[in-house]
């Protein structure tokens, strides 16, 4: 992204877009970092790279946190946490078989 720092925001594609605003977002170096949809509106590929810039930054220590509508993101995230209606609804680690969901919860 280096060669795009005089281009007008208007001109880059989507997935460009989303790498500036993580860059903009990482610039204090945050040990925490709340990422809002961030494959939102993103082709598959480009939904592949934001994850992988994303999960680079947790093997480097930090503490990601993703609110998302994607599946596949969400499955794919250490520990999920589902809500419908405001409520939590399911709870699941990825080294576990979803056993905290609501729905199996004894």
């Amino acid at each position: 992204m280096g060669n795009r720092g005089k281009q007008i925001v208007q001109t880059m594609s989507g997935g460009q877009r989303q790498r500036v605003a993580i860059a903009r977002a990482l610039i204090n170096n945050p040990s925490v970092i709340l990422a809002d949809e961030p494959t939102g509106a993103l082709d598959t590929e480009n939904q592949n790279i934001i994850f992988r810039m994303l999960t680079d930054l947790v093997s480097e220590g930090k503490t990601l946190i993703i609110a998302t509508h994607n599946l596949d993101i969400a499955n794919r995230c250490d520990k999920k946490i589902s809500m419908l209606d405001g409520v939590i609804i399911g709870e699941s680690h990825a080294d576990s078989t979803n056993k905290t969901e609501k729905e199996n919860a004894v």
